[in-house]
């Protein structure tokens, strides 16, 4: 997906996200995240729309985060995916936030789950 048409910014994050689909669990090196979706580094062992359950684990982050997504793009040629995230929530939400502004992304707004 096009940076231009993100809904919300992503930033680049150091860390692991292990990927899960109910059979088998891959941990990935994590590209970028946001409030929307994650971006990784790794083989696509998932089909496009697999949905998944996902941790992130980085030293920027206060606790690891726990979400739910879908695949929604595999690159054989990096190799890479990315998921776009179904359910998270509000201690997500806050937690990513404050990476970001400890990190010094000013584009970031607080965004409240609905």
């Amino acid at each position: 997906m096009a940076a231009d048409r993100r809904r919300f910014p992503r930033m680049a994050l150091p860390g692991t996200v292990y990927v899960h689909d109910g059979q088998s669990m891959h941990a990935v090196t994590l590209v970028d995240i946001g409030l929307g979706g994650v971006a990784v580094l790794g083989e696509p062992k998932f089909r496009l729309g697999a949905a998944v359950r996902l941790v992130v684990k980085s030293g920027w982050l206060e606790i690891p985060l726990q979400a739910r997504g879908i695949v929604v793009r595999t690159d054989y040629s990096q190799p890479a995916f990315a998921i776009q995230f179904t359910v998270t929530s509000v201690l997500f939400e806050a937690v990513l936030y404050r990476a970001a502004k400890a990190h010094g992304e000013p584009s970031w707004k607080w965004v409240a789950a609905s």
